[in-house]
């Protein structure tokens, strides 16, 4: 996603990855993560990080 510099890696199963859950320089790897925050990471499986900043793993 260039236009919101944000990164995907792994497989989404439903709406995570979509234009809408996908924040400003974010950044999510693994099984369904979202991460929607601006600047916010997301690993694992099925963790989401909605606030700015923040972070979500397990």
């Amino acid at each position: 996603y260039p236009d919101k510099a944000a990164f995907r890696v792994g497989r989404a199963l439903e709406t995570n990855w979509d234009k809408v859950n996908i924040g400003n320089y974010s950044f999510a790897a693994g099984l369904s993560t979202t991460a929607s925050g601006s600047q916010s990471v997301a690993m694992g499986s099925q963790n989401v990080a909605s606030g700015d900043f923040s972070f979500a793993f397990g």
